[in-house]
């Protein structure tokens, strides 16, 4: 729709709301037509990308869904968003990535102790490579973070929790190959 073509209509329809975007449109005033067609746009805007947290530096950064997988840089500290391999993190960034990310992520509770663990952790690696963009991967330490292990309730090591929008998904006990570790998670997302 042409800028002459919208202005007549919102000199049509009188003075009301104006364009919650205004990179859409330089409109002052409009009728209620103009707010449905700006909205559904806008929405539509939104919907096409999502927040991807940094694993380096905690930075919000929001992709275009089209452009996950094209390797894109954050915004703040200029690191690879996904890189492919798993994040360690503690807790801060723990919280960063659960509350603020919209990418689904896969996390890895274990212990430097723990046998099973550091068997599974070259898989864990391997999978990184194959989930991500779609999955962001991160790993605790159980040792170092107790308070997130006792948020979680993590009784045996390595676990592994599917997290989506903050809310837990799925959890596996035990350690995995990559390909269990990718079959795993697709199918949680399923």
């Amino acid at each position: 729709m042409g800028c002459s073509r919208v202005m007549a209509i919102a000199r049509r329809c009188g003075p009301g709301a104006t364009i919650a975007r205004p990179a859409l449109h330089l409109i002052y005033s409009h009728g209620a037509h103009i707010c449905v067609l700006a909205a559904v746009q806008a929405e539509k805007i939104v919907s096409e990308s999502r927040h991807v947290v940094c694993a380096h530096c905690g930075g919000v950064n929001r992709v275009p869904v089209e452009r996950l997988g094209a390797g894109g840089k954050c915004g703040r500290c200029k690191a690879v968003l996904f890189d492919g391999h798993p994040a360690e993190v503690g807790s801060n960034e723990f919280q960063i990535q659960l509350t603020r990310s919209d990418v689904p992520l896969l996390v890895d509770f274990w212990a430097p102790w723990c046998g099973p663990c550091r068997m599974m952790a070259p898989a864990f690696e391997k999978a990184a490579r194959q989930l991500e963009p779609g999955y962001r991967l991160l790993k605790v330490n159980t040792e170092e973070q107790q308070a997130i292990a006792a948020q979680f309730n993590i009784r045996s090591i390595p676990t592994m929790i599917l997290f989506a929008r903050g809310r837990e998904v799925s959890r596996m006990s035990g350690a995995l190959d990559a390909a269990g570790i990718v079959a795993w998670a697709r199918q949680q997302r399923a």
